[in-house]
């Protein structure tokens, strides 16, 4: 259900054509822009900002987990809390 992913300049070479033939995924690579301010990268700034929130897990943040299914639920449960978080916040603001 993947169908696009963005990367950064480390990941250029053999690494877009093989996710292309192996999983039919395209990869775009974001470039910066520097020009003395500070300019997000296109949708870099979501993943950025998504893995800031789920680092404030204690059991996000360092790798505690035994197994990779522990760990994706660990994953699911504080997404489950940050989208209850956003959903009340919300809902108490009115």
């Amino acid at each position: 259900w993947i169908k696009r992913i963005y990367a950064d300049r480390g990941y250029r070479g053999n690494f877009i054509e093989a996710a292309k033939h192996d999983f039919g995924v395209d990869v775009e690579i974001t470039h910066s822009n520097y020009s003395g301010q500070f300019v997000p990268a296109k949708k870099r700034w979501v993943v950025e900002r998504t893995f800031a929130w789920l680092e404030n897990f204690r059991r996000l943040c360092r790798n505690y987990e035994e197994t990779t299914d522990s760990a994706n639920e660990m994953l699911m449960v504080a997404a489950v809390v940050i989208t209850l978080r956003k959903l009340t916040s919300v809902n108490n603001s009115f």
